[in-house]
């Protein structure tokens, strides 16, 4: 959406793109976190430090951006589509790297790939994925599970959470 905002030819438009955007970045933990469990055990800490350092710099880089493509060249529309850039090539990494989450799977019905999923994971930890993970083992979903969307955070019973 940060490409989005870049079209923006209202000021309505405008917020509804950074709105948006917000959203993106608030998701943007959960293929972290997926990633975080891919890593081998001894160098998690070391991966994860690098990724890190992408926000300082990405954090160095914007007002050096914003300096060129506003005050230099005068367009706010460059300025988000490079700032977009970034959010762009990490998508696409994410769509070929980032393996989907295995309950998710699960509560679609696809058991096989998330099985398919943890032993991954095992193995990436240095376990063996089929004494973790025997190969008769079933997965299955809880059937007492509560389902959910997003209209459930805007109930009250998440009041106290939001105070």
């Amino acid at each position: 959406f940060g490409v989005v905002t870049a079209g923006a030819w209202n000021v309505p438009s405008l917020l509804l793109a950074r709105v948006l955007c917000g959203f993106g970045v608030g998701g943007i933990s959960v293929p972290f976190d997926i990633l975080a469990e891919l890593l081998p055990a001894e160098d998690r800490g070391s991966y994860l430090l690098f990724v890190e350092y992408f926000w300082t710099l990405g954090s160095i880089t914007v007002p050096i951006l914003a300096y060129f493509s506003i005050g230099v060249l005068g367009s706010w529309q460059l300025f988000v589509v490079l700032c977009a850039v970034p959010c762009v090539i990490s998508l696409v990494c994410a769509i070929f790297y980032v393996p989907e989450s295995p309950r998710w799977l699960v509560a679609r019905g696809d058991n096989s790939s998330a099985l398919d999923i943890l032993r991954e994971v095992a193995k990436k930890n240095g376990k063996d994925p089929f004494s973790v993970f025997p190969p008769n083992t079933e997965i299955c979903c809880l059937e007492n599970e509560e389902s959910s969307d997003f209209r459930d955070l805007l109930k009250v019973r998440y009041e106290k959470y939001c105070e």
